[in-house]
């Protein structure tokens, strides 16, 4: 399953990402997608879980976290079009 994080610097890391997850083994993979004309980003975060409650109870934890002075907002959708990895 996937979380996103939004009101990211736009020059944000993988390694910065990796960092919020706490270098977890549950993280499968990171995707993140520079903005244009916004000075965010937007990150995917595959998850090794498969339970809805635990996703959701993950993004609840995350959210308002700081990423360099950024508050973050996290959120685990239901339904997305974001790129999708093949196992």
């Amino acid at each position: 399953m996937f979380v996103r994080i939004d009101h990211v610097p736009n020059d944000v890391n993988e390694d910065e990402v990796l960092e919020l997850f706490n270098r977890s083994p549950r993280v499968k993979h990171v995707i993140i997608k520079q903005e244009l004309f916004n000075d965010d980003a937007i990150i995917w975060v595959r998850l090794n879980v498969e339970s809805r409650a635990v996703i959701n109870g993950i993004a609840d934890y995350m959210n308002g976290k700081f990423i360099r002075g950024h508050k973050i907002r996290v959120s685990a959708p239901l339904f997305f079009n974001e790129p999708w990895i093949k196992d």
